[in-house]
């Protein structure tokens, strides 16, 4: 298996393309410190054999090519390879640029939401009723308060 995660990261990783076009955040090149992270999960999981995934999500998901960065919620792994205060602006700074802060929800949505969340939490209702209820709301309304109704029901 990890033979197969060698070879697969070798095929799949063009060295040029992180060099002739990295991503580059506050002058610092963060393509290649992703690759400096991608090779320390791979260090560790050649090491370990095994990771459990629960507990390492994150660090699979960079050897896909995946780039998980969830506000207040960073490895010590990605924390020495990057920096904390790094991984913080990369969030802040990714968060600005596409969630809609500004979302205008009417009293009435606001007042099926809190009630939702309230009597789930004193337990008056249960969690596939909460969930009708959200699906109900979500039908009556536009593309990012459905979102935001998602991940509330999440």
């Amino acid at each position: 298996m990890n033979d197969h995660l060698i070879s697969a990261r070798t095929d799949f990783i063009n060295e040029k393309d992180t060099e002739n076009d990295p991503w580059i955040f506050k002058d610092i090149n963060i393509s290649h410190l992703f690759n400096k992270y991608q090779t320390a999960i791979n260090d560790i999981l050649i090491k370990l054999k095994t990771l459990p995934v629960e507990s390492y999500m994150h660090e699979l998901a960079s050897l896909t090519y995946i780039f998980f960065l969830c506000k207040n919620q960073h490895n010590e792994i990605a924390e020495m390879i990057f920096s904390l205060d790094l991984l913080k602006d990369m969030t802040i700074s990714l968060e600005s640029k596409t969630i809609d802060h500004d979302l205008d929800f009417s009293m009435d949505y606001f007042m099926t939401i809190n009630a939702a969340i309230t009597n789930l939490a004193l337990a008056k209702t249960t969690r596939e009723q909460a969930i009708r209820d959200f699906s109900v709301l979500a039908s009556q309304m536009s593309y990012g308060q459905r979102r935001l109704v998602g991940i509330i029901n999440l």
